[in-house]
C-alpha cells in the first residue's frame, strides 16, 4: 500500500534513503559540535533571528540554539538538552558517541546486516559495559578530600572559558557546594545545587568574581536614604504593588464639594502606606516586593529605620520566603474582605555590598544553607558563559559527593570500555559479533575528537593509549598539552561516573531508536484554508 492509498499527503522514504536521510541529519548536528569538545576545543558564536550574540562551547547551549525540522536531529538535539537538565555536564559527549553509534550502526545495516542483529549487538555491549565500569572502572571514594573535589573542579571547566583560572573557579565551587549540604531523614546526603545563586556583574576581570556566604539579589533599597544594613532583620516577602492605587479610567465620581476630591486622592496614597506601617508595627524592617514601591511607602520606611527592596524576581522572593521562614504574599486580604498581618521572616541581616560600581542586597541568616557566586565579566557575553561553566562544575561536584564514585578522564574511560568490549566481540560466534565490534569502535570517537582538537598526531597517540590499555593499564589516558599518554588518576584527571555513564545509556538508547526505523514519512504542510 502507497503513502497516497493511505489517503495521506506528504513524502515516504524506505530502505537506505529513509536511512541516509537519518544519517545527514545525525551527522549535521554531530559536526556543529564535535570542534567544541575537549580542553582545546573552540568556540561557537550563536546569533539569534532578532541579532543577539552568544558565545560558547556548551554542547547544549549549541544545540538548543539550532531550529531543526529534521526529526533525527531533533533526537540528538533533545538527547543534549535531557543530559544538560539531568546531569548538568557531559552534552557535548552524549552527541558524538550517539552519532558514532549510529553512524556504525548504518554502516552495518548498509552492508546487508539486520538492524535487529545490530541492536541486539548494541544491547549485549552496553550490558557488558555496564559490567566491567561496575567491577573495574568505578572508583569508589569514602572520603572526598577537598584535594580530590578540586581535582574534579578543574577537569569539568578544563574545556570551558574559565579554565584560566581553574584553580580559583574550583575552590569557589567547592566552597559554595559545601554551603547547601543536606541530610535527609534516611541519612542520606543532598547537595542542592539551586540554592547556589549565581550573579553576574559587568565589569572587572573574571579573577575577581567572589563568594557570598549568604543569599545575594540584583536589587538594592528603593531609596539612597533607607539604612545599608539591618541587623535583626524582620522580613516579609510580597507579591504585590506598594504603589499609589489609582482608579480605573472608567471610574466616574459626582460630588457637590471641592475638599472631596482632595479626600479621594488622599485616600489613594493611604491605601498602600496604611499596609506599609501595618507591616513595620508588627515588627517587619525588610520588605521585598516583585513589584513597585512608592515614594510616601519608602517615607514609612525610611522613618521607621527599615528597608523596601522593589521589582525583585519571584524565584528569589521564593527562595528569600524558604531560607527566613515566611512565604510570598499576593495580598493582605482574607476571604471574608478582612486585613491579616501576613508571618515574618528572620535573618541575621540584610546589607548592601558594593562590587565595583554595582550594588547588590545580601540576606544572611544561619538557617541559610545558600551562598551566592558573583561573576564579574568583560561583557554581557563572557558572563553568560561563565555562568554555564560554573553550574557544570557545581553539577559535576553534586554528583561526585552524592554517589562518592568516579572514573579517569582524558580518553582512559571509552579507551578502556572500546579495548574490553573489543576483546569480547571475539568470543562472540553469531552475527552480534560485528555489531560489538562497531560499538567498540565508536567508543574511540571521544579519544580521537580530543586529540584531533588538541591537533595532535591522532593517530599516533591513539596507538599508545590503546597499546597501554591492551596491557591492563586502564588508568592510563591522554596528557593533551604534551601530547603523551600518562596514568590520569595520578595526575588528577577524574570525571563523575554518574555523568559518564548516563551519557553511555542515552547515546546507546538513542542510537538505537534511530537503527529501528526502516521508513520516514514526512507530512505536507498544511494550506491555509483547506477543509476537512
Amino acid at each position: 500500500m502507497t503513502i497516497q492509498e493511505l489517503f495521506v499527503d506528504g513524502e515516504r522514504l524506505t530502505g537506505a534513503v529513509a536511512r541516509d536521510k537519518n544519517l545527514s541529519g545525525v551527522l549535521a548536528i554531530s559536526n556543529a559540535v564535535r570542534s567544541s569538545y575537549g580542553p582545546h576545543g573552540l568556540d561557537k558564536m550563536l546569533v539569534s533571528k532578532i541579532g543577539d550574540v552568544a558565545i560558547s562551547n556548551d554542547g547544549a547551549t549549541i544545540l538548543s540554539s539550532i531550529e531543526s525540522t529534521d526529526a533525527a536531529s531533533r533526537i540528538l538535539i533533545d538527547l543534549a538538552v535531557q543530559q544538560d537538565t539531568e546531569v548538568g555536564d557531559g552534552t557535548t559527549s552524549v552527541v558524538l558517541l550517539a552519532s558514532a553509534l549510529i553512524e556504525n550502526g548504518l554502516a552495518l545495516v548498509n552492508e546487508g546486516v539486520h538492524p535487529t542483529v545490530v541492536v541486539s549487538g548494541y544491547k549485549t555491549a552496553f550490558k557488558q559495559s555496564v559490567g566491567f565500569i561496575r567491577s573495574t572502572l568505578e572508583k569508589k571514594i569514602k572520603h572526598l578530600s577537598a584535594i580530590d573535589l578540586l581535582k574534579i573542579g578543574e577537569s569539568t571547566i578544563s574545556s570551558k572559558v574559565i579554565k584560566v583560572s581553574s584553580k580559583m573557579f574550583s575552590k569557589l565551587m567547592v566552597d559554595a557546594i559545601q554551603t547547601v549540604k543536606r541530610t535527609e531523614p534516611d541519612k542520606s546526603v543532598r547537595y542542592a545545587v539551586e540554592e547556589i545563586n549565581v550573579l553576574k556583574k559587568q565589569g572587572k576581570s573574571m579573577d575577581e568574581s567572589v563568594l557570598i556566604m549568604g543569599y545575594a539579589i540584583n536589587c538594592v533599597p528603593s531609596s539612597k536614604l533607607m539604612p545599608t544594613r539591618v541587623t535583626k532583620a524582620k522580613i516579609v516577602c510580597l507579591d504585590m504593588n506598594l504603589l499609589q492605587v489609582k482608579m480605573g479610567l472608567s471610574v466616574k465620581i459626582t460630588t457637590e464639594r471641592p475638599e472631596d476630591l482632595e479626600l479621594i486622592r488622599e485616600k489613594e496614597t493611604h491605601t498602600s502606606t496604611e499596609k506599609v506601617k501595618k507591616l513595620v508595627k508588627s515588627g517587619v524592617n525588610v520588605i521585598f516586593t516583585t513589584k513597585g514601591l512608592s515614594d510616601s511607602c519608602a517615607k514609612v520606611l525610611i522613618e521607621a529605620g527599615a528597608i523596601g527592596v522593589r521589582r525583585c524576581k519571584r524565584e528569589d522572593l521564593e527562595r528569600i520566603a524558604t531560607v527566613t521562614g515566611t512565604q510570598v504574599y499576593s495580598s493582605f486580604d482574607e476571604v471574608d474582605g478582612t486585613e491579616f498581618v501576613p508571618q515574618i521572616g528572620t535573618a541575621d541581616s540584610v546589607h548592601v555590598e558594593l562590587f565595583g560600581e554595582d550594588q547588590c542586597t545580601v540576606i544572611s541568616s544561619s538557617r541559610c544553607t545558600g551562598s551566592s557566586i558573583v561573576l564579574r565579566g568583560p561583557n554581557e557575553q563572557v558572563l553568560d558563559e561563565m555562568e554555564r561553566s560554573v553550574h557544570d562544575g557545581l553539577c559535576a561536584l553534586k554528583r561526585t559527593l552524592e554517589s562518592k564514585s568516579v572514573v579517569v578522564g582524558g580518553g582512559a574511560f571509552e579507551t578502556a570500555l572500546s579495548v574490553y568490549i573489543s576483546n569480547l566481540a571475539l568470543s562472540f560466534r553469531t552475527n552480534e559479533q560485528i555489531a560489538i565490534q562497531r560499538f567498540a569502535d565508536a567508543l574511540l570517537r571521544i579519544p580521537r575528537t580530543l586529540l584531533v582538537n588538541a591537533a595532535l598526531d591522532a593517530n599516533k597517540c591513539l596507538a599508545k593509549l590503546l597499546s597501554e590499555h591492551e596491557a591492563g593499564n586502564w588508568d592510563a589516558g591522554l596528557d593533551l598539552d604534551r601530547g603523551e599518554v600518562r596514568n590520569n588518576f595520578k595526575s588528577g584527571v577524574i570525571e563523575p561516573l554518574d555523568t559518564k555513564l548516563k551519557a553511555l545509556r542515552a547515546a546507546t538508547e538513542a542510537a538505537i531508536s534511530i537503527l529501528r526505523i526502516d521508513e520516514v514519512i514526512v507530512l505536507a504542510e498544511e494550506t491555509k484554508g483547506a477543509t476537512g
